[in-house]
């Protein structure tokens, strides 16, 4: 989910007035605009001096807005087709989509009091009037609010907006992308990086075990990189929490196939801290061979076979370079039996990943030095 650009444009939902485009001449678009508070009076009367006036063609005002900042691509979209509704949010003025995905749509945003930019993420419509989707999206939200961390995405708000109808969450915007967008460029990277990432991601998940809860959805799309490269967790939705007394068994909440998979195969409890570590084990597999470790399929059922997780190539020397502690790492964090390792890394693969990222840092130094040093033919 980048960050950092335009990925389509789409509209929020709500009652939206729309009028043939052919009546909509540029007056009619400024009048608009200035109507839903895109653009102050004092800003469409500098642009339309700027445009010579304004006539039938409302291209060049548009444009002109779009230059100076005043208006986004999806906001002037939306102006041409006569919507009225789906420029703010919760009092937030929404300025174009970023990405979708099966529960929802995430829109940058900013304050229009403050100017700070704020992501949101919007339930979609086909969800809006299920009770248990609807718990889980703000169950989502209160969660995040209470994690305060560098290295977790904040989220600022959770509610349900009164003029669209629509539950939203409003959160910290990171400048940026993905994890799996950032490896499908880089395709795989140094350890020393991986590691410092590694790092970030599990400073985020052992705050979020103090305060009682795991994230039951660690992957690649759920680390943001930053463009300071500081990886961020996002996306607590599927959050357990673990210190507060026994699950009901006939509890709703839902857990990820892969997640589902790996807890049926091992014998452990939904919520266990270890299966979040098993699953950043495999982000930072990923992140150095540049292969997933475990068999991407389509297919649920097969996700669930515990073959999926014993049938895992371990990386070797020819694809990462890399000193033995960081393989001793990887091999530490996804390991299946005895359950005894897996008791006695939940309280050092911190340690081990620090350590593991500085004797990387000392290889890959050496490495720059050794090429370095080398006589030029």
């Amino acid at each position: 989910m980048p960050y950092n650009g335009f990925l389509g444009l789409g509209t929020l939902r709500g009652r939206q007035s729309r009028t043939s485009m052919d009546t909509f001449d540029a007056t009619a678009i400024a009048q608009l605009a200035v109507k839903l508070s895109l653009v102050t009076p004092s800003r469409m009367e500098e642009v339309r001096q700027e445009v010579n006036g304004l006539g039938a063609d409302a291209g060049p005002l548009l444009r002109q807005l779009e230059r100076k900042g005043y208006l986004t691509p999806w906001q002037s979209n939306k102006l041409l087709k006569g919507e009225q509704d789906g420029y703010f949010l919760g009092g937030y003025r929404v300025l174009y989509k970023i990405a979708s995905g099966s529960f929802g749509r995430v829109f940058r945003a900013e304050d229009p009091h403050t100017g700070e930019i704020v992501a949101i993420k919007v339930l979609r419509q086909r969800w809006s009037e299920d009770p248990h989707t609807i718990e889980l999206f703000e169950r989502e939200g209160k969660l995040g609010k209470s994690l305060r961390h560098p290295n977790i995405v904040t989220i600022l708000d959770v509610n349900k907006d009164p003029a669209t109808k629509q539950y939203y969450i409003a959160m910290e915007f990171v400048e940026g992308g993905n994890l799996r967008d950032f490896l499908a460029i880089r395709k795989k990277l140094e350890p020393a990086e991986a590691l410092r990432l590694l790092e970030d991601a599990a400073a985020g998940l052992t705050y979020a075990y103090s305060k009682g809860l795991s994230h039951r959805d660690v992957k690649l799309t759920n680390i943001l990189i930053s463009t300071q490269q500081v990886a961020k967790l996002v996306d607590f939705g599927l959050a357990d929490m673990f210190t507060y007394g026994p699950k009901d068994v006939d509890s709703k909440m839902d857990r990820t196939v892969d997640y589902a998979g790996l807890e049926r195969a091992t014998n452990v409890k939904s919520g266990d801290v270890r299966s979040d570590i098993f699953f950043l084990g495999c982000v930072l597999f990923q992140m150095l061979t540049g292969r997933p470790p475990l068999h991407l399929t389509r297919d649920r059922r097969a996700r669930m076979n515990r073959e999926r997780f014993d049938n895992i190539v371990p990386m070797d020397a020819e694809e990462v370079t890399a000193p033995p502690v960081v393989f001793r790492l990887v091999e530490t964090t996804m390991a299946f039996h005895p359950r005894t390792a897996i008791k006695r890394r939940r309280s050092c693969w911190r340690r081990s990943a620090k350590r593991a990222a500085i004797s990387a840092t000392r290889l890959e130094a050496r490495t720059r030095q050794s090429r370095r040093s080398r006589p030029s033919l």
